[in-house]
């Protein structure tokens, strides 16, 4: 009986594990695409039951850009979750764009816990299909 009671308490005591995890999915690292916009796709830790915002940035553009929530819970579940990068914050260009995603967590105490996470894409030069058709002509 004594045993029983000293090993719950020892489990009581062990901190819960809150795994943060943040990741983009699409496009996958080293991706070729055509420069301009694009939307990103990704996944986190965060459902509707915790308190956390999960941001996307542009090679290291500050400030970070918050993300939609596309988590199956609603406007608070980024669970899953998009960002378009667009010339209202920054498109893709020519050359390489490293991508970031970056989730922050709080506590009921309001401390920080935050990871990201980064790809790089290629961007490359959109062909024009008036262009191409020249070509041919």
């Amino acid at each position: 009986m004594i045993s029983g009671v000293v090993c719950n308490t020892a489990v009581a005591q062990i901190p819960s594990a809150t795994g943060v995890a943040v990741k983009i999915d699409t496009p996958v690292d080293s991706t070729n695409l055509p420069s301009g916009d694009l939307t990103i796709h990704g996944t986190s830790s965060d459902d509707d039951t915790t308190n956390c915002q999960v941001y996307a940035d542009w090679n290291d553009l500050k400030p970070m850009q918050n993300v939609s929530a596309n988590g199956p819970k609603g406007i608070s579940d980024f669970s899953k979750w998009s960002f378009t990068y667009t010339g209202n914050y920054h498109n893709i260009v020519e050359g390489q764009n490293e991508l970031t995603s970056k989730i922050t967590c709080y506590d009921s105490g309001q401390n920080a816990t935050s990871k990201s996470y980064s790809i790089n894409v290629t961007g490359t030069q959109a062909v024009n299909k008036n262009s191409s058709d020249a070509l041919q002509q």
